[in-house]
């Protein structure tokens, strides 16, 4: 994950961080928009192709990231799904992360912990639904 301001056409990178399996980080969200601590990000490929970190049991797995200081971004966890897939795009709403995924469906997971454990634990799946 690259952070990076813009001033003008000039953009500038402000820190970088990443995560062990790190493969094709492709989107991120944060879990409130006027606070903007926490950040959740899929990887489209690390259930496919990591040899290490947590996604080599194939479960999606969403990671987790502390944004306050965004010079100093860290890693605090992730949290997964229970069925092989690959997760894609999420959107957080109400403490809530709507997440799709190939050819598992839609996910919903309360996500309304991470403030106070970002760890990832306390994350739980509320709704499963195969489209």
């Amino acid at each position: 994950m690259t952070g990076d301001k813009k001033i003008g056409n000039q953009t500038t990178i402000i820190a970088r961080v990443s995560y062990e399996g790190a493969e094709y980080i492709h989107q991120g969200v944060v879990l409130d928009l006027q606070n903007q601590e926490y950040l959740i990000l899929d990887d489209e490929f690390d259930e496919v192709r990591a040899t290490v970190g947590p996604a080599t049991n194939k479960l999606p797995t969403t990671h987790i990231f502390d944004i306050r200081d965004l010079e100093n971004p860290k890693y605090t966890g992730f949290y997964q799904g229970k069925v092989r897939t690959i997760d894609h795009n999420q959107y957080v709403y109400d403490g809530f992360a709507y997440q799709s995924n190939y050819g598992a469906g839609f996910h919903i997971y309360d996500i309304s912990s991470i403030p106070r454990d970002p760890t990832g634990k306390s994350v739980y799946l509320v709704l499963f639904r195969r489209l």
